[in-house]
């Protein structure tokens, strides 16, 4: 935020619940991702100030931690339930953050 005639302006905007994780990318350091309990984590530009793109993880589904793979080709998202899902960042012929694998909670196997 930046602070103008006494007021705050956003320099973006995100997520409409509490952010809850952070994640950098580990080579494009410009690039992270956040998640928050709206359900959602958002891939952005830092450097830009823009969202590169929004994942929807399900509903009642509140992501709270984030993972980059060594070479930033995945995702991993961990939720509160104990979901933990892995989307891909960039695969080219897919928009970014897709689902590529869902391992189920403790409450989904019962």
């Amino acid at each position: 935020m930046i602070q103008a005639n006494s007021s705050y302006e956003p320099l973006v905007y995100g997520h409409m619940a509490d952010a809850w994780g952070l994640a950098w990318h580990p080579r494009d350091h410009h690039l992270f991702a956040t998640a928050a309990d709206s359900s959602h984590v958002f891939y952005w530009n830092g450097r830009l100030r823009q969202l590169v793109a929004k994942c929807s993880m399900g509903p009642q589904m509140r992501a709270r931690a984030l993972c980059f793979s060594p070479i930033a080709r995945h995702l991993a998202v961990g939720c509160a339930d104990g979901t933990l899902k892995v989307l891909l960042v960039d695969c080219g012929s897919q928009p970014p953050l897709s689902e590529e694998v869902r391992l189920a909670s403790a409450s989904d196997r019962q």
